[in-house]
């Protein structure tokens, strides 16, 4: 059948998913057509704002605990094959929603950023969902944060930026080549032949199919080393038959970072203390929604906190069942 634009009905599956980020729901309707406006309420069912389902593209207006909400995307097109005994049930397929918004915080402060949740149906493997993640905070006008989450091959990407100082944190613990975990800050301006006034990193080297990790803490003053400590480990979950490692490789990473670098760990806490409304933090609702597959220890030893757990619209049991309905299941 290839390519087919999903109706208004099946798209309003991505605006529950993006919604419930911000602990909110929309009031559904069996059939949605365009012109419909569904309203959008509270945890507490209070009515909030509303979806407009406009010709070829939905709009989101709705104030939620962390500020006032705008957001809009396109009807998903999908990659749909079809059985050839039932012209009616795909066989497989798999589409995209991108849902760009913006948040103006309570305090004035802005955030803006993209939602692209990736959806999959398929008779052998099943249905699945995951959300994908760009995200830009501005202080004052000026970018202050920039986080990616399940991007270019990192389960997790953040930059922060203080004056003069760049601090980032990078987790790709599957990564084919260079660091599985890194963290590192950079101070002042780069000097030509020199480096940074002030730069230091560890970083936790060891691509997916080497048996090795190597954990490296370094602390450099405009060229000149300071400090400097390198360890190489066997990783535990490789696997020698098949030349790669196990997601065992998860908890090991967590268990070395928090031994080299403890502050990384306060770092990615500070952004979801910044990030926090209700009862919540929006990092909370990143993390459930691009690592749903990841378990409660996996998620601990990469970020350093436990697993909120998300109360999903309908009182479903994981993020598929928000998305497909029974058919989730």
């Amino acid at each position: 059948m290839g390519n087919q634009k999903l109706n208004y009905d099946k798209n309003l599956n991505a605006a529950k998913v993006f919604l419930n980020m911000f602990h909110l729901e929309v009031l559904e309707r069996i059939k949605v057509e365009v012109g419909d406006i569904l309203p959008i309420v509270d945890d507490g069912l209070e009515e909030v704002g509303s979806i407009a389902f406009l010709d070829d593209t939905i709009s989101i207006n709705a104030m939620s605990d962390i500020g006032i909400l705008k957001a809009s995307y396109k009807p998903a097109i999908a990659n749909l094959g079809i059985d050839s005994e039932s012209y009616n049930c795909p066989r497989y397929g798999h589409w995209n929603t991108e849902i760009k918004y913006e948040v103006k915080k309570n305090n004035g402060e802005i955030f803006n950023g993209n939602c692209i949740i990736s959806a999959s149906i398929d008779d052998e493997f099943g249905m699945s969902v995951i959300g994908r993640h760009k995200f830009y905070y501005f202080v004052n006008g000026l970018l202050a944060m920039n986080l990616k989450m399940q991007l270019n091959g990192a389960v997790f990407d953040l930059t922060l930026f203080n004056k003069d100082e760049v601090e980032t944190i990078s987790i790709r613990p599957f990564s084919l080549s260079g660091s599985l975990m890194r963290h590192e800050i950079k101070k002042g301006k780069y000097v030509s032949n020199i480096g940074y006034p002030k730069q230091f990193y560890t970083s936790i080297l060891g691509g997916e199919t080497s048996p090795t990790m190597i954990a490296v803490r370094a602390l450099e003053q405009m060229g000149e080393e300071k400090d400097f400590r390198r360890e190489e480990f066997l990783k535990e979950d490789y696997n020698s038959e098949r030349g790669r490692c196990g997601r065992g490789i998860i908890l090991q990473l967590g268990s070395i970072m928090r031994e080299y670098d403890p502050s990384c760990f306060e770092r990615i806490n500070d952004v979801r203390n910044i990030l926090t409304f209700g009862n919540g933090s929006l990092l909370d609702s990143f993390i459930n929604t691009s690592l749903s597959s990841y378990s409660d220890a996996e998620i601990e030893a990469l970020f350093g906190f436990k697993r909120k757990p998300i109360k999903y619209q309908g009182r479903v049991r994981e993020l598929k069942e928000l998305y497909f309905g029974n058919r989730g299941n």
